[in-house]
C-alpha cells in the first residue's frame, strides 16, 4: 500500500492536483512504525531492501512537502523538511526543498543559511561543491528571482489558476517573471520612474513603433519590482507580456531568454526547427525568428518585453536585443523592449551591446534608494504592523532606502523586535558577502582594511597603510564597479555605499586580524567624523 501510494501521489503532483497527492501521501507516512526491518538490519539479506524501502520513504516525504509548497502551505513544509534535512544532511533535494520553504515563508535570510550550511555540510563531508540545482536556487534567491515566489492557489479540480490559456489570449496570458501577476511583492515610490515607463508605453501603443527602455541601479534597488509593477500594469489594459531572464549559473542554452520569450507568448521557437552548424547563419537565423515573432504578435495587441538581468546575459542574448533595434530590418509595430541590469556589474559584452542601442535613443531609468516616507511605507507593510518615526527613520538611515535592505530590516524588526536593527540582517549580510567574494583578492583586503578605518573611505591612509598607492586605487575602483563603494558629490570623496555593507565586511573580521593591521600614525591624515571602528585613534 506504502509503494503504491508514494507512486500515485507522484503522478497527481504532475498532473496538478496537489491535494489528493497531499492525502496519499500522508496515508502512505502513516504506514510506517518504525525502522525498516530494523531486527534483521545486520543481516545481509536485509541490507538491500532496508535501502529501498529507506530510499522511497525520504522520496515520499520529499513529494510531501512539494505537494504543501504548491498548495501555498510553506510554513508547514519548512518545519516537515527541516527535520528531514537534519535527518539526510547528504542529501539535496532536501535541502533545496527546505530552503525553498524557508523563502516562502518570509525567510529568505535562513534560506541562504541552509544552503550555506548544505555547501558546508557537503564539502566536509564529501569533499563536493553543491550540484547545479542548489547553485541555482541560491542564485536565484539572491536575485529574488519572481518565479521563486509563492505557487498560485490549486482549485479543487486540481488546476492552477492562471489565467486563461493561450487559446483564450491573442498572445500570453498576463505574466510577470513567468510568475502569475498576484504573486508580485508589495511595491511602493518611485512614482516619476513609473510615469517615465508609462509614457514610454503610451507613445509605443499611440504611435504604433516600437521602443526601448532601460533600467539599471544598484543590487537591491527594485529593478525588477520595477518591471514588475509596469507588467501589471500594462497586462491589465490588454498588452501582451514575456520574460527572458538571464541566469547566473553556466550550462544554459545560448540565447536563454529568448526561449524563456517565446514560451511566455505561447508558441514554439520558430529558430529550433532549422538546426545548422554554422554559427554565424544560426545567430542570423536567430535574429529574423525574434523579429518576425514580435512583429506578428504586435499585430494583435501591443507587447511588452521584458530582459532581466541583462548584466548576466550572454553574447548572443545582447546580440539578439541590439538585431530588434537594427536596420535595415528591424521589429515593427507596438513593441515596448524593457532591458533591466545592474549597473555595478556592466562587462565588456554589456557595454558593446548598450553602445549599439544607443542610437535607438532608449528611455533611460536609474534606480537609487527609496526616499524616507516610501522606505517608510514599504517598512511598515513588510513588518505587518505600524512603525513610530524613530524606527522609520532608524531603518531609513541603515539601508539608505535601498528596497531589499528594508525588507529585510523590517522581517528582523518584525521577528525579533527593535533590538535586531542595530544587527546586520542574515539575507543581507549573505548577498554582501556574495558580492565581496567576487573581487580580487587584493581589492577585498583593501575594502576590509577601509571597514576598519569606518564607512569614509580615505585613499590616502589606505595607501599609507598598504604602501602601494596604485595597488590602493586600482582595489577602490573595483570596490566602486562592484557597488561597494559610491563617490560622495560634491567633493568625490568615498565611502561604503550603506552602512549594513561597512559593518558586514568589519563584522566577518576577526578580532586578532583587525588590530595587526597598521594602526595610524600621527602623521598619517586623521579619520573622518563618525569614525567607530574600535581601535586608538577612534578612541
Amino acid at each position: 500500500r506504502f509503494e503504491t501510494a508514494v507512486a500515485a501521489a507522484g503522478r497527481l503532483i504532475g498532473d496538478g492536483d496537489a491535494g489528493s497527492a497531499l492525502a496519499r501521501l500522508t496515508d502512505a507516512l502513516d504506514c510506517w512504525r518504525g525502522p525498516a526491518y530494523a531486527e534483521f538490519a545486520d543481516q545481509g539479506w536485509a541490507r538491500a531492501e532496508v535501502t529501498r524501502l529507506n530510499e522511497l520513504r525520504m522520496l515520499a516525504v520529499e513529494r510531501r512537502g512539494e505537494a504543501l509548497l504548491a498548495l501555498g502551505r510553506a510554513a508547514e513544509a519548512a518545519v516537515e523538511l527541516e527535520q528531514h534535512a537534519a535527518a539526510q544532511p547528504l542529501r539535496e533535494d532536501a535541502w533545496r526543498l527546505w530552503a525553498t520553504a524557508l523563502y516562502r515563508s518570509g525567510r529568505q535570510g535562513e534560506a541562504l543559511a541552509a544552503l550555506r550550511r548544505a555547501r558546508e555540510t557537503l564539502v566536509a563531508e564529501l569533499g563536493l561543491d553543491p550540484g547545479p540545482g542548489l547553485r541555482r536556487l541560491e542564485a536565484d534567491i539572491l536575485a529574488q528571482a519572481p518565479h521563486l515566489d509563492p505557487a498560485p492557489p490549486v482549485s479543487r479540480a486540481g488546476r492552477r489558476d492562471v489565467g486563461p490559456s493561450p487559446d483564450d489570449v491573442p498572445a500570453a496570458a498576463p505574466t510577470v517573471g513567468g510568475m502569475a501577476a498576484e504573486a508580485s511583492r508589495t511595491f511602493v515610490g518611485r512614482r516619476e520612474e513609473q510615469e517615465l515607463l508609462g509614457a514610454a508605453a503610451a507613445a509605443v501603443a499611440g504611435h504604433r513603433r516600437p521602443a526601448l527602455a532601460l533600467v539599471s541601479g544598484g543590487a537591491g534597488a527594485g529593478k525588477t519590482a520595477l518591471a514588475e509593477a509596469l507588467t501589471r500594469r500594462l497586462a491589465g489594459d490588454g498588452w501582451a507580456t514575456a520574460w527572458g531572464r538571464s541566469p547566473e549559473y553556466e550550462g544554459a542554452p545560448v540565447a536563454w531568454p529568448w526561449a524563456q520569450i517565446t514560451r511566455a507568448l505561447a508558441v514554439a521557437d520558430p529558430s529550433s526547427g532549422a538546426p545548422t552548424e554554422e554559427p554565424a547563419v544560426a545567430r542570423f537565423l536567430r535574429h529574423r525568428a525574434a523579429v518576425d515573432l514580435l512583429t506578428a504578435v504586435a499585430g494583435r495587441a501591443p507587447v511588452l518585453l521584458v530582459l532581466d538581468d541583462l548584466h548576466r546575459a550572454d553574447e548572443d542574448t545582447l546580440d539578439l536585443l541590439a538585431a530588434l533595434f537594427a536596420e535595415p530590418e528591424p521589429v515593427t509595430g507596438p513593441v515596448l523592449v524593457v532591458g533591466v541590469f545592474r549597473s555595478t556589474g556592466i562587462g565588456p559584452e554589456l557595454t558593446a551591446a548598450l553602445a549599439r542601442l544607443a542610437r535607438s535613443e532608449p528611455v533611460r531609468v536609474y534606480l537609487d534608494g527609496l526616499d524616507a516616507p516610501a522606505t517608510g511605507e514599504l517598512a511598515r507593510a513588510v513588518a505587518g504592523r505600524d512603525l513610530d518615526p524613530p524606527t522609520v527613520d532608524l531603518i531609513y538611515r541603515r539601508s539608505g532606502g535601498n528596497p531589499f535592505y528594508v525588507r529585510e530590516l523590517a522581517r528582523l524588526l518584525a521577528a525579533e523586535g527593535p533590538a535586531a536593527l542595530e544587527t546586520v540582517p542574515p539575507g543581507v549580510r549573505d548577498v554582501i558577502r556574495h558580492r565581496l567574494a567576487q573581487l580580487p583578492g587584493p581589492a577585498r583586503t583593501v575594502v576590509q582594511q577601509a571597514a576598519v578605518l569606518g564607512r569614509d573611505v580615505d585613499p590616502d591612509l589606505l595607501a599609507a597603510m598598504t604602501g602601494d598607492e596604485a595597488a590602493v586605487l586600482d582595489a577602490l575602483d573595483d570596490a566602486v564597479r562592484a557597488g561597494l563603494l559610491t563617490e560622495q558629490a560634491p567633493a568625490a570623496r568615498l565611502r561604503f555605499a550603506h552602512i549594513l555593507v561597512r559593518d558586514t565586511v568589519y563584522g566577518d573580521l576577526s578580532a586578532p586580524r583587525r588590530s595587526r593591521w597598521p594602526r595610524p600614525r600621527p602623521e598619517w591624515p586623521a579619520p573622518g567624523p563618525g569614525h567607530r571602528c574600535g581601535c586608538r585613534t577612534s578612541r
